[in-house]
């Protein structure tokens, strides 16, 4: 049986050409959707392709209507910090990838079955970052799968996503008079859509490891740090400075002028050695700025050595890193060694990175391990990942540069802004009674406990993974924006400012945290916060 052939007419032509070219735009990021959607709609009107009538009776559909409502109420949950709550609280802790996801999607299928996908994802995305980051665990690991969660929990209700409302919607458009059964109800597709979200959530767990990106390549470095005699680690253990634990794992110290031996924690740490630890590259800056140790560079590496192989004095080596620690202000960035590069094969030494690109190596990385032993001894093969300190001579468009490294990464510079702030834990804390580690404020990026003010005035400057929190204690950490947001949002903790704060006349969900520069020429300078009198 031959079937006709239907002509399109200019209106279907239009309506193919546009909605094609929509797609390229919304593909490459070019407008937003709500901007695509809407010129179209106008043109379709405008164009006579529809009638005012239906351009407006998507704005008429039920379905559309709930969602946003929807909307608004999924923002009140998360502005009252329902929902951050109750997510911490079912996240618990865990030690390996698996259960991690298992544990997060868990909880994150249910709320979306009972609210809309993105604010959800838009809820989850820090909480989870930092959650990841206290479990050791990627955000790559997590942040995917929490995506697909979303979807295959909006699967299961009537309002788990908003394309389920719309469906409902055209139902109750065209059955609701004459036959409701065919309407979806709340349940109705509950029965089809559990199975549906259990099988996608058992493929997302058995088939993340391999499908799924892995850690930063800038991660488990081996980085050299050198004792200056002013360090507080110097003469003291690891473990009894805190150098130890978190993110930094320290795997040999070389005692200044005897051969690099294995880390113990007994051994005491004095002033002129050089500390190996691996470690990401923003923890080993961490305990630099904390520790006052000095991130050694190839070159700084070979001037430990003399012209006769051995060791420069302890003297010398204060001298010369405190001038290249005043050198020009330098900027971290990671590079990988490009294939056929005329650096294979050559140790870092022999190069002269400082001379030839005017940036010093500070850490290697060789596939998925670590390079032990001397910075200017590492050997360069094909894909090896390096952090270089530049200098402002630094060109990376320069031909010699662009020849030898690809895929350069500028790493985040957040470090600098470091902010100071005061936790108390009070009576009703959950963290009193529970160790340093036990309550995850170990080895969060971008967040130090540097002291702790007991209640009886002792002052703990040294804070172990295993110290145990007391109610009147205070803690003192330094870290960033997102840190201190962490330590406001997801723990029990009351700031030391907390009765100040409370007494700020707008309500609780209208607060933001906000970050600002004192003018040099404004009024605020030399004075104290207190004489400053903020909150009014």
């Amino acid at each position: 049986m031959a079937v006709a052939s239907v002509a399109l007419g200019w209106k279907g032509i239009v309506v193919a050409v546009t909605l094609g070219l929509s797609l390229i735009v919304m593909g490459m990021d070019l407008i937003g959707p709500d901007l695509v959607f809407g010129a179209l709609t106008s043109l379709y009107i405008v164009s006579g392709i529809l009638s005012t009538n239906e351009g407006a009776a998507g704005f008429s559909n039920t379905g559309v209507l709930t969602v946003l409502v929807l909307y608004i109420v999924a923002e009140g949950v998360s502005q009252t910090g329902g929902l951050d709550l109750a997510m911490n609280f079912m996240l618990g802790k865990a030690s390996t990838v698996f259960w991690a996801q298992v544990r997060m999607m868990i909880p994150v299928m249910i709320a979306s079955a009972f609210l809309n996908n993105t604010p959800i994802c838009a809820l989850m995305i820090p909480i989870l970052i930092s959650w990841g980051r206290r479990c050791g665990i990627s955000p790559k690991k997590l942040l995917l799968p929490m995506s697909f969660a979303t979807v295959l929990g909006g699967t299961v209700t009537l309002i788990g996503t908003s394309t389920n409302l719309v469906v409902s919607g055209l139902q109750e458009k065209k059955y609701g008079d004459s036959d409701p059964s065919k309407v979806f109800q709340f349940f109705t597709i509950t029965p089809y859509g559990i199975p549906y979200a259990v099988w996608g959530m058992a493929y997302i767990i058995l088939f993340s490891k391999w499908l799924l990106p892995g850690d930063d390549a800038a991660d488990d470095l081996t980085s050299a740090l050198y004792v200056p005699g002013k360090s507080r680690a110097a003469g003291r253990t690891a473990k009894d400075s805190g150098l130890s634990g978190g993110k930094v794992a320290i795997t040999g110290i070389n005692k200044q002028q005897a051969p690099a031996v294995p880390y113990t924690p007994d051994l005491v740490i004095e002033a002129g050695d050089t500390i190996y630890v691996t470690a990401p590259v923003h923890a080993a800056e961490q305990v630099v700025k904390d520790y006052g140790l000095v991130l050694l560079t190839s070159d700084d590496d070979q001037m430990q050595r003399t012209s006769t192989g051995g060791y420069a004095a302890a003297g010398d080596m204060e001298e010369g890193f405190e001038h290249a620690a005043s050198h020009e202000a330098s900027t971290l960035l990671q590079v990988n060694v490009k294939k056929g590069s005329s650096l294979v094969g050559k140790n870092i030494r022999e190069i002269g990175f400082r001379g030839r690109f005017n940036a010093a190596v500070i850490a290697v990385k060789r596939s998925k391990s670590v390079q032990p032993g001397r910075i200017g001894d590492i050997v360069l093969q094909p894909k090896d990942v390096l952090v270089l300190s530049t200098g402002a001579l630094f060109d990376p468009s320069s031909q010699d540069f662009a020849a030898n490294f690809e895929e350069i990464i500028y790493l985040d510079e957040a470090l600098a802004r470091q902010f100071t702030t005061a936790m108390r834990v009070g009576q009703r804390s959950k963290e009193a009674g529970k160790t340093i580690s036990e309550v995850g404020l170990r080895g969060i990026n971008g967040l130090f406990l540097f002291e702790i003010e007991r209640a009886d005035g002792d002052r703990l400057k040294a804070v172990d993974h295993d110290t145990v929190l007391e109610t009147g204690d205070v803690l003192w950490f330094a870290g960033d924006l997102e840190g201190v947001s962490y330590l406001l949002k997801y723990t029990t903790l009351e700031h030391l400012q907390a009765d100040q704060v409370a007494k700020l006349p707008a309500d609780i969900i209208y607060r933001r945290l906000v970050q600002v520069v004192v003018s040099h020429t404004g009024e605020l300078v030399g004075k104290k916060l207190r004489e400053v009198r903020f909150r009014t």
